[in-house]
Order: C-alpha cells, then sequence, then structure tokens
C-alpha cells in the first residue's frame, strides 16, 4: 500500500462511507450479498475465477467513487511480509491503518478506524446485518501460508499451456490468505469475507499479479481457455475474455496498478530465468487449502503438514526451490520475507 497517510484516511472513508451513505449503500449491500449468495458456485470454479473477481473489484471501484470520485482500489502486497504479514503499519489502530486486531472470545475489531460499535459492517438491517469484523492477527510463518514474492516469481514462469496449474496454485493461496492468515475463526475465514475491508486489498493484489502474468505476452493475455468460453459470468452480460486486457474495461475503463514499495524486488526477481530463482536460498513452498466448503474456509485445514501440490507432482519437480532453509536461518529483512536477498543481488 504505497499511500500517504492522507490518502489512505481518503481511502478509508470511502470504505466506511460506501456501506452507511443513502446513495450507495443499498447497492453495496447488493453487491456484497451477490458474492456470499453465489459464494460455492461459478465465482470460485476456475474458469470464472479470476476474471469474475476482475469484474467484481471493478464494481466495488465504481461505487467508492461514488463517494470520493478520485478515489482507487488499493492492495496489499503480501508476498513481501511471507512469514510475518502483519507486521507492518498497514495492520495499525490509527485512523489511516486498516487495523486493529481481533479482541476477546469471538476476535472481535474494538480498535481501528473499522473498530465496533461505531462502524457497522454490513448495512442495513438485513439478514446479514448483526455480523461483526472479526480477526486473528497472530498467525505467521509456516500456518498463515503465504507465499513469497520468490515464490510468485517462480509462479510467473508457468506457461500458458500451464494455465490450469497456475490456476490451482493460485486459488490456493488466495484460500490461505482467507483461512489462515487473518486466523481460523475470521471474518475472512467464512464464506461472508466480502464483507471484510481486507477483503478488497486482498483481491486487487491477485488482480495485480494476474496481470503480470499476462503481460508476459499475447498468448498469456488470451490464453485459449478464456477465450473459447462462450457462457455469460455469473450475475454478468460478460464473457471471461471480455476482461481479459486491464487497458479495456467496462465503461471504456483502463486499469494500471502502481508500483508496491517492493516493487524493485519484484523486477528483479521477473528478471531471472526459472533455474536462478530456484537456487535463491528461502523458505520452501507453503501447503495450501484446496477447497473451501461452504460455512468456513478454515474448515479444510485438517492436516498443516500435508504435501505441498498433493496430486500435481509434475509441477512440484518443476518449481520447488533447491536449497530451501528454514525460517531460524533467516533474519532481519529476510525473515519477513522468507528468502536470501543477497542470494538475489547476486544474481
Amino acid at each position: 500500500m504505497r499511500l500517504t497517510k492522507e490518502e489512505r484516511r481518503q481511502y478509508i472513508y470511502a470504505v466506511k462511507a460506501v456501506r452507511s451513505d443513502p446513495r450507495t449503500s443499498k447497492k453495496f449491500y447488493d453487491l456484497a450479498a451477490f458474492h456470499q449468495l453465489h459464494f460455492c458456485v461459478e465465482i470460485h470454479c476456475k474458469v470464472n475465477f479470476l476474471p469474475w473477481h476482475r469484474w467484481y473489484i471493478l464494481q466495488y471501484e465504481n461505487l467508492l467513487r461514488e463517494i470520493v470520485p478520485n478515489v482507487t482500489l488499493v492492495y496489499w502486497d503480501w508476498s513481501a511480509v511471507m512469514a510475518n504479514p502483519f507486521d507492518n503499519d498497514i495492520w495499525d489502530d490509527n485512523d489511516w491503518s486498516f487495523g486493529g486486531n481481533g479482541n476477546g472470545v469471538n476476535n472481535t475489531v474494538i480498535a481501528g478506524p473499522f473498530k465496533e460499535p461505531e462502524w457497522k459492517m454490513v448495512p442495513g438491517d438485513g439478514p446479514f446485518g448483526d455480523l461483526q469484523l472479526r480477526r486473528d492477527l497472530g498467525y505467521s510463518y509456516p500456518y498463515a501460508g503465504i507465499p513469497s514474492a520468490l515464490h510468485l516469481a517462480i509462479m510467473l514462469k508457468l506457461k500458458p499451456d500451464d494455465l490450469h496449474k497456475m490456476l490451482a496454485v493460485l486459488i490456493g493461496y488466495h484460500n490461505n490468505i482467507h483461512g489462515r492468515a487473518f486466523g481460523p475463526n475470521s471474518t475472512m475465514s467464512f464464506i461472508y469475507s466480502i464483507w471484510a475491508p481486507e477483503f478488497f486489498l486482498h483481491h486487487t493484489f491477485l488482480d495485480k499479479y494476474w496481470s503480470e502474468w499476462q503481460e508476459q505476452g499475447y498468448e498469456y493475455k488470451y490464453t485459449a481457455y478464456y477465450v473459447n468460453q462462450t457462457r455469460y459470468m455469473l450475475g454478468t452480460h460478460y464473457l471471461p475474455n471480455d476482461f481479459m486486457d486491464l487497458k479495456y474495461q467496462e465503461g471504456n475503463v483502463c486499469v494500471t496498478y502502481e508500483d508496491s514499495t517492493e516493487e524493485w524486488i519484484h523486477k528483479k526477481l521477473r528478471s531471472l530465468t526459472l533455474d536462478q530463482l530456484r537456487s535463491i536460498r528461502g523458505l520452501q513452498f507453503p501447503a495450501f487449502v484446496t477447497i473451501i466448503k461452504y460455512k468456513s474456509i478454515s474448515k479444510v485445514i485438517s492436516e498443516r503438514d500435508t504435501p505441498f501440490l498433493s496430486g500435481i507432482s509434475d509441477l512440484v519437480k518443476e518449481i520447488i526451490l533447491r536449497n530451501p532453509i528454514t525460517l531460524e536461518e533467516l533474519s532481519g529483512v529476510d525473515r519477513i520475507r522468507g528468502f536470501r536477498l543477497h542470494d538475489l543481488l547476486e544474481m
């Protein structure tokens, strides 16, 4: 999140006001309720997951702009803080950050700009109106299951023909952020995660990452898998292929993602070959959740030590690190990033 304090305040104001302002509260409720009600159908299947959520976050940004006309979505680069994801000022409990942590047996957030009862997470008195924002920000590597920038750079080396494998891995890590990183009893770990403000920080970064994979060439942007789909995405009049190019989005919108604070590391990693990336000493790819059940994402986390990418053994051989090390072998910022920066700079 590369914003000034004032820009953060403005964004947080829009996030809060979109739920309470009479111009937008009903539209936001309908948008969020649609995601919750259709959670277990098409929007989380591989064919629609990325393009549908790209369409969805654009609808959300349009609503925010009814509150603050010049606001844009922001993202949280969780890959930069793999091993200790909440040890940064994004999650402080001041008025320009997205904290604080949950408290008590229910992990209800009672500090920061989204504290109860001063902020109502779900607008109105509908069937979801009693939901509260819950967090447990104490989880770190390995349980949080967040991939590092090194891991994401390796996945970028997958070719268009490997799209299904890439989707399986990316959706798995998407599930980890929901079901593990914020705590198994958090709002983010349930089918009503859409109401949490951090939902869009997470999904906007996923979209940014997908856009970087797409920018590697025409065949990456317009993969046959999406081009050949003939059914409209759920709740829209668009095909998946209609949302392949960020420069030509619904309503003549051109989307450009600004660099993250760690972009120099991402760019350096992307400049390396797969063989070079796999030789960097770092934490091994974490295991991930492959299935989301109806009531709680966390319910599928039964064995923390299941082999990474079980059932996709050919992919494992192609991408796992050759020189994995333990967390205890890292120190300083390397311990947060999950790999040895010195190895990267020596390439």
